[in-house]
């Protein structure tokens, strides 16, 4: 069994038969030595290389002591072990999402410092360093440095590829657990399906777990629920859990009817965008989704894309699907609508520089009387977006 310590005497009984008179710094160097003192290794090396200019001790005693040394230990080599341990477990743990958002730019922001760490540490084995074995080219020490590096980077590489498909294979498994309980829960996606085939002749299909297992990630910037125009049809994609997680605190409120208000909000962006579309081999766009200023502007479909990046646009369509939302609750449970439109005024930011500062229109939506019937709900949300005295600012910067 390795003892550092019988290694570390083993080594000083040799250089002190081969040092000249009693030193006081090597017996210095003995007890950092046995402490594994960082850099105490290189010292001792310095020692032995400088014995060795001076004429002291010839190349063959002096390569017995370095091969004594090398079966000592340094703390400095501890250390950086820690350092690649920290740096494989920190790419581990940060590599699945930031790969997902960066794509490859991941792998070379990720590799270009694990490469350099790589190369230090092979750098630091006393076997490759040129000291060691004077007979030892600059060729052979690149070539001993480069080989353990391309190894080390390539089991590296394994791993984080490794743990980025097992972590989307587990967050896909994940959403499509929740998918499956909200397409079979008739208070869930059937409600809304059921909604906007009867009552406008759309067609709206949940997004696979393959599409939408991004929703499921923790991100910032990754919206738990949100709609898209395809051809035919609309495509909703929801996370019924980060749903109500983004409310916050809910209290006494049905999670479920939350979670319906916010299918409603994106069902309304369905149909405010699925108006203003043309036709192949048509030129002319709708610009009813678009805010009234921005709307001036646009005369061809390059134009309208350009108006849905506006600010003022944005936060146009998230209001009519806020007023939307604030509707079908008033219409439906009327008895809960004054709770949910408060819970839902409550996470709405009173900041005018977000496109979500929707809280104007939810109040007016909230004291204007409900619409007559569901068929009627876009009509009336899309009027009260216009007729609110609400303003239109610009980001704030």
């Amino acid at each position: 069994m390795y003892s550092h310590v019988k290694a570390v005497e083993s080594l000083f009984d040799q250089l002190n038969q081969v040092t000249p008179t009693e030193s006081i710094w090597l017996l210095a160097l003995h007890q950092r030595a046995v402490k594994k003192k960082p850099g105490w290794k290189a010292e001792a090396d310095s020692y032995v290389q400088g014995l060795v200019e001076a004429g002291a001790i010839s190349v063959d005693v002096a390569t017995t002591c370095r091969d004594k040394l090398e079966h000592c230990r340094d703390s400095s080599f501890g250390e950086l072990y820690i350092l690649v341990v920290i740096v494989i477990v920190a790419a581990a743990a940060t590599t699945p999402w930031l790969v997902i958002v960066f794509g490859e730019l991941w792998y070379a922001m990720l590799f270009i410092p694990a490469a350099y760490v790589a190369v230090r540490w092979n750098d630091k084995q006393l076997s490759l360093k040129r000291s060691n074995n004077l007979q030892q080219s600059r060729r052979e020490r690149a070539i001993g440095i480069f080989f353990p590096t391309l190894y080390q980077l390539l089991v590296a590489w394994i791993f984080v590829v490794a743990t980025v498909q097992m972590t989307q294979l587990w967050f896909i498994w994940r959403f499509d657990v929740e998918r499956t309980i909200f397409l079979a829960d008739p208070q869930g996606f059937p409600l809304l399906h059921k909604m906007a085939k009867e009552e406008y002749g759309i067609e709206v299909v949940l997004a696979n777990a393959r599409e939408s297992f991004f929703s499921a990630i923790d991100f910032q910037t990754a919206s738990p629920a949100l709609m898209a125009i395809r051809a035919g049809h609309c495509r909703l994609t929801m996370h019924p859990e980060k749903v109500l997680h983004s409310y916050g605190s809910v209290g006494e409120v049905d999670s479920k009817l939350l979670v319906q208000g916010t299918m409603m909000h994106e069902f309304a962006h369905c149909l405010d965008l699925a108006r203003d579309g043309p036709i192949f081999g048509q030129e002319a766009v709708g610009t009813r989704s678009l805010a009234p200023e921005d709307a001036r502007e646009v005369n061809d479909i390059k134009s309208y894309l350009d108006a849905e990046t506006h600010f003022k646009t944005r936060l146009w369509r998230e209001a009519v699907a806020d007023i939307f939302a604030v509707g079908y609750w008033k219409l439906t449970v009327p008895e809960a609508a004054g709770d949910l439109v408060a819970t839902l005024r409550r996470m709405r930011p009173s900041e005018k520089g977000s496109i979500h500062a929707t809280r104007c229109w939810i109040d007016h939506a909230d004291q204007t009387s409900a619409p007559t019937s569901i068929a009627a709900l876009f009509e009336w949300a899309d009027r009260l977006r216009t007729s609110a005295l609400c303003e239109l600012p610009a980001p704030s910067s």
